[in-house]
């Protein structure tokens, strides 16, 4: 019989591939059961009829707009088997499982992505008002929820020093990849370079949405510097807006220099091992200061050194600590990192995907036993 149900409730969009998606579903196929409960997702999303998943995991798909069905949902779960913890994804989901915490005994688990008031400002989804509702939001969901998993040391920081809970009421797991996908692949590396037709190229890779938190303009400042300096340089986009891409960067770029594609995430380890540098150039945000981008972990598993903005997280000065990859300044590219690429690109690769064992979920298991 089982011991009961640990509750997986996120509200945001999991029916197309962004990196939410990647944390939240990484998290429930790796962690979820690691403390001896069974998952059940039980998701508000804008398209659940989009929503696809495999059915060995339980899970309900209902209308990001009938949030109010949360209480009648829960209820048919807990009929089946007690409700043990609700691991809710991010501030909308705490909120609800808060507000039925009494009729349960539950605990809430609050997973905190990132610091929604000032992402909400910036992604222009509402003013000053909107920040200081949301942070009131925020105070009651942290105070309330019984544990909060933060995705990087520095929200970690954050939410200890504006709301002076516990050091032991915070553990930090990050954005992580998969380590069973992402791993270096010589074999596959040659496969799909062949396939891309870029086989004697110096591949360069920007992976993820093109705008938003990117420095979009900075990407090509750094591509076009490292290009004069190595014409067979290549930049390939793989991005799910990839008309939007493409339009920018043929304005920006010459025929023949850079190629855009969309991929379904099975794909993007392959696409990976085929790169020899990877940009991870983010827009300066508060919320970026304290970010966790799933896009650093996959790149490190699969061999790539990261081209990164200062002040990503915990990352930027992982980068720099560890000789990942290196902190972009002023829009060059080191000779030095590029040099290291072309003549000893397998000792790199190591490396990297040393540093990047640690970011998957493989090696988060135990940290999901003490917290789930």
């Amino acid at each position: 019989m089982t011991a009961g149900w640990n509750l997986v409730l996120s509200y945001g969009d999991l029916s197309h591939q962004t990196g939410y998606r990647t944390r939240v579903l990484g998290e429930l196929q790796h962690l979820d059961s690691a403390g001896g409960l069974d998952p059940f997702l039980l998701l508000f999303d804008r398209h659940p009829e989009k929503f696809e998943m495999s059915d060995e995991i339980a899970h309900a798909a209902v209308p990001r707009s009938e949030f109010a069905r949360f209480f009648m949902e829960v209820g048919v779960i807990a009929r089946k088997h007690p409700i043990r913890v609700v691991h809710a994804h991010n501030l909308y989901s705490a909120a609800l499982a808060l507000a039925a915490r009494r009729f349960y005994g539950y605990r809430v688990v609050l997973d905190y992505h990132g610091r929604i008031p000032e992402e909400y400002v910036f992604l222009g989804k509402g003013g000053d008002r909107s920040r200081r509702a949301l942070e009131m939001l925020e105070e009651w969901v942290i105070k309330n929820s019984n544990h909060v998993v933060v995705v990087s040391r520095a929200l970690g920081r954050y939410v200890l020093k504006k709301y002076g809970v516990p050091a032991s009421k915070l553990s930090v797991i990050p954005c992580c990849a998969d380590a069973s996908q992402f791993q270096v692949d010589p074999k596959l590396r040659d496969r799909t370079r062949i396939e891309l037709g870029l086989s004697d190229r110096l591949i360069c890779t920007h992976l993820g949405s093109f705008f938003e938190w990117y420095e979009s303009e900075q990407l090509v400042r750094a591509f076009n510097n490292l290009r004069e300096r190595y014409p067979a340089a290549h930049l390939l986009a793989v991005t799910p807006g990839e008309d939007a891409a493409r339009g920018f960067l043929a304005r920006r770029l010459p025929e023949g220099t850079f190629t855009v594609t969309a991929a379904a995430h099975e794909r993007v380890p392959a696409l990976l091992n085929a790169s020899d540098l990877g940009f991870l150039l983010l827009r300066a945000s508060p919320n970026i200061e304290t970010s966790s981008p799933a896009k650093f972990a996959e790149y490190l598993n699969c061999g790539v050194p990261v081209i990164i903005t200062n002040g990503v997280g915990d990352y930027s000065s992982l980068v720099h600590n560890r000789k990942l990859g290196e902190v972009l300044k002023e829009s060059i590219v080191s000779d030095k990192l590029v040099q290291a690429v072309l003549h000893s690109r397998s000792a790199i690769a190591e490396r990297c995907a040393q540093g990047g064992g640690e970011l998957t979920w493989q090696f988060h298991r135990d940290t999901a036993k003490y917290v789930f």
